[in-house]
């Protein structure tokens, strides 16, 4: 692993201001990681093999002018329920299991909203982005990956989005088909830093996990997200 998940702690606490960095062989680790993180993307793409660039899913079901919104377990922010994709699966089929899995309702998809590249330093994540309406079921979330699930207006979108969610869930509610984003800024992280260190520096941080959260996925602001591709139906 590139980074321990002790010397994570460390690492939280020195781009919190909690510590300072000083001559010994911790911290000189500690500026080499974070000497790292703020290098060039193509340098910093040199020390790995190749960039990783996984394709997910993300559903977006209206009902009655309402979009139903999942709780994030692990960091408790609002976005689209959806996931990765199974071997053998298409891309329909793992939106329509990924729905039931998180949520407990069966679903008809009924659009393709668009790609969105959320574009990183080390890894790109694709997200396929369907509408859909219910069929069936009931609300019932998976309490291991949901902490809370609920409908919600286009005025009363909770305030804690995931910052890449936003325009995602804003073209599903305006009817837009077939869109392509390039969102910046994705995994702001050096190579070989795997979820259980996100998860280790998230605990480590002392925060509030909305706000550890935003520490962590800093929105790189409105010239970060780059309309490649306008609605076909424009």
């Amino acid at each position: 692993m590139f980074i321990s998940c002790l010397l994570i702690d460390v690492v939280v606490m020195c781009w919190h201001g909690k510590i300072a960095v000083g001559g010994n062989g911790v911290d000189r680790k500690i500026i080499l990681i974070i000497s790292l993180m703020h290098k060039k993307p193509e340098n910093r793409r040199s020390l790995s093999v190749a960039m990783p660039v996984f394709s997910v899913v993300s559903v977006a079901i209206i009902d009655d002018n309402h979009i139903l919104l999942i709780q994030r377990e692990d960091f408790r922010v609002w976005g689209l329920p959806g996931g990765d994709i199974d071997p053998g699966e298409s891309l329909a089929q793992a939106a329509v299991r990924e729905v039931r899995e998180e949520t407990g309702l069966t679903v008809i998809l009924t659009r393709l909203v668009g790609l969105y590249a959320l574009v990183g330093a080390e890894q790109s994540v694709i997200t396929t982005v369907f509408t859909a309406r219910p069929a069936g079921g009931v609300l019932s979330p998976d309490p291991r990956e949901v902490s809370d699930i609920g409908w919600f207006t286009p005025e009363s979108l909770p305030a804690d989005l995931m910052w890449w969610h936003r325009q995602r869930i804003q073209d599903a509610l305006a009817g837009v088909t077939g869109a392509v984003w390039r969102q910046e800024g994705g995994w702001p992280f050096p190579p070989g830093f795997t979820r259980r260190d996100l998860y280790a520096a998230r605990d480590a941080s002392g925060l509030p996990r909305t706000e550890s959260f935003r520490q962590l996925f800093p929105h790189p602001g409105a010239d970060a997200e780059i309309l490649e591709l306008p609605d076909i139906t424009a």
